[in-house]
């Protein structure tokens, strides 16, 4: 429950949109700890973007991020309220991996704070005014939603570009039909349906890669090459039908990963993301976006895609966790660090080489998704979970603090209900 829904519902926001800042920030606030609100928003799986209330105690509060991932667990950004004086503070953190977050008393107040982990990490990109790794700031009096307006408002007006009065297009995607067990002619009909019912895109998700009709997605990261025991005329083709039938057509990738056993893994064993002692930093094998080849490499593998498939959608995707406990790593030794700033350069690449092509956030759900990837993608998927209780919840919340047309999610199970 709301601890302060008995306060008016009017109110105000100090300004029209947030401010944007550079970390570490710090904050003092007036009045006693015992009289602060916190929303929190969760970031577990399936229960993305549920929006959770504790009453502050004296003893206040700390969170670490430390599974480099910015929104697992718990998603960056929060909004404090006092229930007396109806004065609040709402912030977002613009920053894909580690963070440190507390709220403290001070005096007669209290002291907010919020830093990247480690906390010297310089910003590496700008835009619009808001540095990455950086922050949104917005004061406001009254209801929750004067303080996470200027959020949304900053984000459309500052950080998305235009995509056109057709935005957004509506999508099939084959996950929820047939996972990864794909066939050609299962794919052309499933294109043929979702066209009549009105779809505009049709995305392939995990699966069309590999070797092997048992292949399993999760084995085949790193060649993205097509499983021509699945699909023996290769992609161009049902790429090809898609287009015919009027719609756009998209690809899943999960590009950052690659199994050990992938002819990439083989040939460049050293471009892996490591900690500070050389052993892998994630179990799913995670490639180094810091080291420049890696990031080329990158690069060659979604131009020859966009290119030889004619592909209007990226689905990108990354569901491993690369955990590290770096917080008292320099930035110059964190390896997350220097991956989060190849990703944004990736994503700006692909901005600027393919002006037209619509990207995808997406991490398991949305535990990647902050200001950072809202600024560099089109749209990012909220959440695994697609039964019809929990998909109120989850859209009610991440539509709290983003513009909806940025939010990607349906319902395929309705009468499935998850609690």
């Amino acid at each position: 429950a709301d601890p302060i829904a008995a306060l008016k519902t009017t109110g105000r926001s100090a300004a029209r949109r947030a401010t944007p800042v550079r970390l570490p920030l710090e904050r003092t606030l007036p009045g006693p700890i015992t009289d602060w609100v916190l929303m929190e928003v969760d970031g577990r799986g399936h229960k993305e973007y549920y929006l959770r209330y504790t009453k502050l105690s004296a003893g206040g509060c700390r969170y670490a991020q430390r599974r480099g991932r910015a929104s697992n667990g718990l998603k960056p950004m929060w909004v404090l309220a006092n229930e007396r004086t109806g004065n609040g503070l709402a912030l977002m953190l613009a920053y894909m991996g580690n963070w440190t977050f507390e709220v403290q008393p001070q005096g007669k107040g209290i002291v907010v704070k919020l830093a990247t982990s480690p906390a010297d990490l310089a910003p590496f990109k700008e835009i619009n005014g808001m540095p990455v790794p950086g922050a949104l700031v917005s004061e406001f009096t009254g209801h929750w939603d004067y303080g996470t307006q200027p959020m949304v408002r900053f984000t459309r007006e500052k950080l998305l570009r235009d995509p056109g009065p057709t935005w957004p297009p509506v999508q099939y995607n084959t996950w929820y039909d047939l996972y990864d067990k794909l066939t050609e002619q299962r794919l052309v009909e499933a294109a043929r349906v979702a066209r009549d019912v009105g779809c505009e895109l049709f995305t392939i998700d995990a699966g069309w890669f590999g070797q092997g009709l048992d292949a399993q997605w999760s084995l085949s990261l790193g060649d993205w090459e097509v499983n021509r025991d699945r699909l023996p005329n290769g992609m161009a083709p049902i790429a090809a039908a898609v287009h015919a039938l009027g719609m756009k057509f998209g690809l899943w990738f999960e590009i950052e990963c690659a199994a050990p056993s992938s002819k990439v893994a083989e040939a460049h064993p050293d471009w892996f993301l490591t900690d500070t002692k050389g052993s892998r930093l994630s179990k799913r094998s995670m490639l180094d976006f810091g080291n420049p080849q890696v990031l080329e490499h990158a690069k060659k593998v979604l131009d020859d895609a966009i290119k030889n498939y004619s592909l209007d959608y990226v689905k990108m995707d990354f569901n491993t966790d690369p955990a590290i406990e770096n917080e008292h790593l320099s930035a110059a030794r964190d390896p997350l660090y220097r991956h989060y700033r190849g990703m944004a350069e990736l994503w700006s690449y692909l901005r600027t080489e393919h002006p037209k092509l619509i990207v995808e956030d997406c991490s398991s759900g949305a535990r990647r998704h902050e200001l950072t990837s809202a600024a560099l993608t089109d749209t990012h998927w909220i959440s695994d979970t697609v039964a019809n209780q929990p998909n109120l919840l989850i859209m009610f919340g991440a539509t709290f603090f983003f513009p909806a047309s940025t939010c990607s999610h349906w319902t395929t199970k309705p009468d499935q209900q998850e609690q």
